[in-house]
Formats: structure tokens, sequence, C-alpha cells
């Protein structure tokens, strides 16, 4: 089962986190605006695991206090 993780992005952000995460081998979805890309101001969900609920977090939190555009790819 998938849980949010992050709610309340914009699109951009939302395919950051989404970068961020799948680099560190953690599967995600994002719902929302970014699906189809016609309004990328709205809000966006980033879902992930259950079970990786806390290591996703912690990586959206240290995105969000030192935030890269290169995730060691």
């Amino acid at each position: 089962m998938y849980v949010a993780v992050l709610k309340e992005a914009d699109a951009f952000e939302g395919q950051m986190v989404k970068s961020l995460l799948e680099s560190n081998g953690i599967p995600c979805n994002v719902l929302g605006a970014l699906q189809n890309g016609s309004f990328p101001m709205l809000p966006v969900e980033v879902q992930v695991p259950e079970d990786r609920k806390e290591e996703a977090k912690e990586l959206i939190a240290a995105y969000r206090n030192n935030p890269v555009t290169d995730f060691g790819n």
C-alpha cells in the first residue's frame, strides 16, 4: 500500500522529490497536476510504499533543508 509523504507541493517540487526518492531506491507515485502537465502550479501528492515512509520523509526533510539539483546520478 502506498501512503502520502508530501502534499501541497507544486509540480516542479513533486518532480524533484520523485527524482530524489527514485535515485535512493524508493519507488513512488506522483498524483495531481504532474500527471498531465496542464496545471504545473496546482498541488501534487507524492506517495511511497508504507514500509519506506519514514526513510522517504527523512530524505525529503534533508532536501528541503539543503536543496540540490543533482542527486548523485
